[in-house]
């Protein structure tokens, strides 16, 4: 037994002309249809969603993740433990205590000719002493900043004639 037609599709002649059935088959083929229409909505609209929050994730991480570069005036003036402070090693300023762990403490020089006293918890590197450059990566405490990791820069790898050319 057929499902009765509702009345609002009986008051459309043309759906069952254009289909060449009668109206009860007719409903049910267009009611099958818009099924199928919902389906495919909804699962647009799952992918586009889908999208926006993975774009998001990788936004927050990307921005979580991203460290500036500082001087050291911007360094006492922004909290935050993932800040580049760059500059150049006071000569004679290196101390390494070893009791509990291995710390290090130097004095860095900024662009700017600020100074800044860093500690840096942790095997010191092996070229800490002939380093020219250093990138502290931390943040500030309350009296020096406090480095979880060293990126150092020795000028004798780096200079030189440059690289010999064969000469014809």
């Amino acid at each position: 037994m057929a499902k009765p037609v509702p009345k609002w599709f009986r008051s459309r002649p043309r759906a069952p002309a254009k289909l060449g059935v009668g109206p009860e088959i007719a409903y049910t083929h267009i009611k099958a249809m818009k099924g199928v229409a919902t389906k495919r909505k909804v699962g647009v609209i799952a992918l586009i969603a889908g999208s926006v929050v993975a774009l998001g994730v990788v936004m927050t991480m990307f921005l979580t993740q991203a460290s500036p570069y500082v001087n050291v005036e911007q360094a006492k003036s922004m909290k935050g433990n993932n800040l580049h402070l760059a500059g150049v090693i006071v000569p004679g300023t290196i101390t390494t205590t070893v009791m509990d762990g291995s710390t290090t403490r130097f004095i860095l020089k900024d662009d700017y000719g600020q100074t800044v006293p860093v500690v840096y918890k942790g095997p010191a590197p092996a070229n800490l002493r002939t380093a020219d450059r250093a990138v502290a990566i931390g943040g500030m405490g309350t009296t020096e900043f406090e480095a979880r990791d060293l990126l150092l820069k020795c000028p004798s790898r780096y200079e030189g004639d440059g690289p010999k050319v064969a000469q014809k």
